[in-house]
């Protein structure tokens, strides 16, 4: 595997597969935990805005803590966004809705990796799964998002780079050991930072091996080398962060 086209085709080649598998799941309607149905009386009360910051209005503005809250949180929020927050009796709720040709294999996809890493603070804790809707709902967790693009997780990262780097580098060897490659990592928005720990979201895209795959020598090479492009897309979200800092 000596250049990124070759590592590029291994990865297409496990997606695939797991198209596969995941689209056979769709068909015989698997379940793959025993998370409950969500109730019907779940109410609404934020969306997620480009930064991954909370928009709100200002009635529900008491709910969550300052710092993750959008400079627009008073505007009208069934509007906004695609990811809702809702509120059931003492838990705030993220709403992540699966939709388009890959909603099957991307719901799946996160379902079991969910699993794996369940119970580990690695991520938020699935509460409720909608089989029919392709819907999880986790509990919110009330940290602050580090996208690129958002002023106050650059303003965190001026201050603690080597603490906030840290635990990102802490969380993805933790998840690498439960054989799963994130991959979505060079923006940022997918990690949430709350009291020196860093929590992933969003594994809808990653890719997960099996015990039994990694007893073969080309899954082990694969493997190793997408925990390289991990390193190396953490690397680009630092150098990132650096830029916009930098140019301020």
């Amino acid at each position: 595997m000596k250049n990124s086209a070759a590592l590029n085709y291994y990865r297409k080649l496990i997606r695939f597969w797991r198209e596969v598998k995941h689209f056979s799941y769709y068909l015989f309607g698997k379940k793959l935990s025993d998370y409950p149905s969500p109730p019907k009386d779940l109410k609404k009360v934020g969306v997620l805005d480009r930064e991954h910051l909370i928009r709100t209005s200002r009635q529900y503005n008491h709910l969550f803590d300052d710092e993750v809250l959008s400079e627009k949180s008073d505007d009208i929020i069934h509007k906004l966004g695609k990811i809702s927050i809702y509120y059931d009796g003492d838990k705030r709720l993220i709403e992540k809705k699966f939709t388009g040709i890959r909603k099957y294999s991307q719901f799946y996809n996160e379902l079991i990796c969910g699993e794996r890493i369940k119970g580990k603070g690695l991520s938020a804790d699935v509460r409720y799964v909608d089989y029919k809707k392709y819907i999880i709902y986790y509990e919110f967790i009330d940290g602050l998002p580090l996208s690129v693009r958002s002023t106050k997780a650059n303003e965190l990262l001026s201050k603690n780079s080597e603490v906030v780097f840290g635990a990102i580098q802490e969380s993805i060897d933790k998840v690498h050991q439960h054989r799963i490659i994130f991959y979505d990592i060079k923006a940022g928005g997918n990690f949430i930072y709350k009291d020196g720990r860093c929590y992933m979201v969003d594994f809808s895209d990653s890719i997960y091996f099996t015990a039994i795959q990694l007893r073969f020598a080309l899954f082990r090479r694969v493997f190793e080398k997408l925990i390289e492009d991990d390193q190396q897309q953490l690397k680009l979200f630092s150098d990132r962060h650096q830029k916009r800092l930098k140019t301020k």
